[in-house]
């Protein structure tokens, strides 16, 4: 999709504009202009966009003009001033949008009060777009994108107000606690009990992950993993008792936060397969083969999904670990467990999918 967006100076609105529809979908062929270029992006347009992780400092405004006889699906305009002036576009221009957005770099006041009233025009921007180009749910109790903040500040979960420290939240600051977000896990147990003619851990995985407790992205993940591959463990052979091995990895994967993939650099659900590991070969950091079993699993699904790299999917990073740990149970536990082919059906849920670079994709 080719979406050119249109304002006065080109060095505010529409370049955070442009910055954000660029972050919502990789995909889009995203331009912007003004009918009256300024010299430069505003700096502080600049630095609240990257308080969201959007780096637009390489970006320089660009007249109109350069843009006349070319082929659109979107010509957005996003201030009066260019919508009242609007040049005539000589190309097929499928779809002409006004979405008006306040000025802030024509108000005045203190440093502070400049902050803010950018941060409001850019939170207005990203939410009018998100709702138009947007493909996912994220935020559990807005819908809104997460977004991963550089160090940790303490948060007020929205549903529980239990107060934290975290680095993650949506892009309108709301927090969500690993307890809230995993709120119904435990009706896993009873299905993993009950799925005794299963050792396939993918499809045991899948059917989890369509469990109304899970979202498409989040920290139960970290139980799902090593639950899947408990149960088809179990079921292929493996003398463990299902109950008590299921309750622990629901209490060893709920201590696993959100956002350990990015800020710890090791994925939730790799260390998942390792919990596993470690729950059915009664390891504890004293023991000798049972400790180096389970660091060396989690290294394994480490390696697959670092090797396909980011940004993460929790969806793509779990199917990846569940492969890893089958292979590696019947290396090194004598158990072979069963597997089928993974396609996913998911990634019109993902806005960071990576398409063709995910072994799972399907157009």
């Amino acid at each position: 999709m080719k979406i050119l967006i249109l304002c006065t100076g080109n060095s505010c609105r529409s370049q955070m504009a442009h910055g954000i529809i660029e972050n919502i979908n990789k995909d889009f062929d995203v331009f912007s202009a003004g009918t009256k270029p300024a010299e430069r992006v505003n700096p502080i347009a600049v630095k609240v966009m990257d308080e969201i992780g959007i780096d637009i400092s390489s970006h320089t405004p660009h007249n109109v003009s350069d843009y006349l006889g070319m082929d659109w699906d979107y010509v957005i305009t996003v201030c009066g001033g260019a919508n009242e002036s609007c040049p005539s576009f000589s190309g097929k221009v499928a779809n002409r949008v006004h979405i008006g957005f306040d000025d802030p770099s024509e108000l005045s006041g203190d440093q502070m009060h400049m902050l803010q009233e950018f941060r409001r025009v850019r939170d207005e921007i990203r939410t009018c777009f998100i709702k138009m180009f947007g493909k996912a749910e994220e935020c559990l109790v807005c819908k809104a994108p997460l977004e991963y903040l550089s160090s940790e500040r303490e948060m007020e979960c929205e549903i529980c107000h239990k107060r934290e420290m975290s680095q993650t939240r949506c892009s309108s600051g709301h927090y969500v606690c690993n307890d809230c977000h995993t709120n119904g896990i435990g009706e896993i147990i009873g299905f993993c009990l009950n799925k005794k003619d299963c050792d396939n851990p993918l499809m045991i995985l899948r059917s989890l992950m369509d469990m109304d407790f899970c979202h498409m992205h989040g920290p139960e993940h970290h139980i799902l993993v090593g639950a899947s591959l408990l149960t088809a463990y179990y079921n292929a052979g493996g003398n463990i008792d299902l109950y008590d091995a299921l309750k622990q990895m629901i209490q060893r994967g709920k201590k696993v936060p959100g956002g350990v993939c990015g800020f710890w650099g090791a994925c939730g659900a790799a260390i998942s397969s390792g919990m596993f590991v470690s729950i059915v070969t009664a390891s504890t950091p004293l023991s000798q083969e049972p400790w180096g079993l389970s660091n060396l699993m989690t290294s394994k699904s480490l390696e697959l999904i670092g090797k396909v790299g980011g940004p993460r999917c929790c969806k793509r990073n779990s199917y990846l670990a569940t492969i890893a740990a089958v292979q590696f149970s019947e290396e090194h536990l004598g158990i072979k467990m069963s597997t089928s082919p993974v396609v996913c059906s998911q990634s019109r849920s993902n806005n960071q999918c990576i398409r063709s670079r995910c072994p799972f994709f399907v157009e």
